[in-house]
């Protein structure tokens, strides 16, 4: 009887689990032919263009002698994948891009990801507490924004010449790992978009 019981408990549990992911599914509606593996596809065979924003949270340290800057930043990305869109109704906020719904970061799996780097850094780190500090929108022109907080450590050539008035000037590549620039292309948003606490 024990045994059955045990057995009934795990059943429920694994079709609320399953129920719970389906719901969270629903809310978007991927074409037939959607492949995470392929980038979305574009007008004319132009590059997709994916629009960054980046919030400097804090420089945690700068290394002078090994020449390391250590940074907290929030960076976000957007890109149209006209084979997703977002149900309406689960629209749930707005912002000066349009309507879009939240989904669970861990739902980013389900969908192709541009597959940044940040050339030079020597460490990254996700400050995790229990969930991974990420979200994912998407809006109701098929615009999906994917934004996580990181953390990392990024060689960067300092000159002391000047030393004790001198000034430092680091400069952070994002770039794209697998992809040419004919067939992404990565550029900043405007300033109102990016921003340092």
């Amino acid at each position: 009887m024990l045994k059955n019981l045990q057995t009934g408990t795990s059943l429920v549990c694994a079709l609320v689990l399953l129920g719970n992911f389906a719901r969270a599914e629903h809310k978007v509606t991927f074409s037939k032919d959607y492949s995470l593996h392929e980038r979305p596809p574009t007008e004319d065979g132009k590059p997709l263009v994916i629009s960054s924003s980046i919030n400097l949270r804090n420089i945690l340290d700068v290394a002078e002698k090994e020449q390391i800057i250590s940074l907290e930043t929030t960076l976000r990305l957007y890109w149209k994948d006209e084979r997703v869109k977002a149900k309406e109704k689960f629209m749930d906020s707005e912002d000066s891009i349009g309507p879009y719904l939240t989904l669970n970061p861990s739902r980013a799996e389900k969908f192709w990801m541009p597959d940044v780097f940040i050339d030079q850094a020597k460490a990254l780190r996700t400050p995790t507490y229990y969930t991974k500090p990420a979200s994912l929108r998407v809006y109701n022109d098929s615009t999906i924004r994917y934004s996580s907080r990181i953390n990392y450590d990024v060689a960067c050539s300092m000159d002391f010449h000047r030393f004790p008035v001198d000034e430092q000037y680091c400069e952070v590549k994002f770039e794209s790992f697998g992809f040419t620039n004919k067939q992404v292309q990565l550029k900043w948003m405007d300033q109102s978009h990016s921003n340092v606490n």
